[in-house]
């Protein structure tokens, strides 16, 4: 190995060691990077008892709620989820064409009819924060994105959404 090639090694592994961490199989290490970075975060328990962080972005509400956890820590995954009040539901061609176009975000609807998000992390039981926040980010995008194609759909004249399909009057 050439001495510039061993130095360039070092330096990004000196740099490395000095980047902020966050533990993300910890959920409330994950509920203070959050809160270091800006974001508002609590952190609660869903009707499981699993550990759930409310959170947001862009003006959107989202939940980071934590799987396969030991005593609310340990955890192997977390997944990301935000919803959306429709008032006539999403019709499914909408969330087909989503989950068709779309690598961040599997898209569904819940009982209501009302359009659903999720991304699911597997846990690194260490990460860079600055990488944890930029997929935060790039999932805030997705969000917005989810959303105007919602809201778009549900202007269209004639449209009725339903939960097993859609009609057009």
């Amino acid at each position: 190995m050439s001495a510039a090639l061993v130095l360039a090694v070092m330096a990004n592994t000196a740099l490395a060691d000095t980047s902020p961490i966050v533990r993300l199989d910890n959920p409330a290490a994950v509920a203070v990077a959050l809160r270091q970075e800006g974001f508002r975060s609590q952190l609660t328990k869903d009707d499981r008892n699993r550990p759930v962080i409310e959170t947001g972005i862009g003006g959107i509400y989202f939940s980071v709620k934590f799987y396969g956890c030991s005593d609310g820590r340990d955890c192997f995954g977390l997944l990301l989820t935000a919803w959306f009040d429709v008032e006539n539901g999403v019709a499914l061609d909408v969330l087909n064409r989503w989950n068709s176009d779309a690598y961040i975000g599997r898209a569904y609807s819940n009982a209501q009819c009302d359009p659903v998000i999720d991304h699911y992390i597997f846990v690194d039981r260490k990460r860079e924060v600055s990488h944890f926040i930029e997929e935060i980010e790039f999932w805030g995008e997705a969000l917005a994105d989810f959303r105007d194609a919602v809201f778009e759909a549900d202007e269209t004249p004639n449209r009725v959404a339903t939960c097993g399909g859609d009609d057009v009057l």
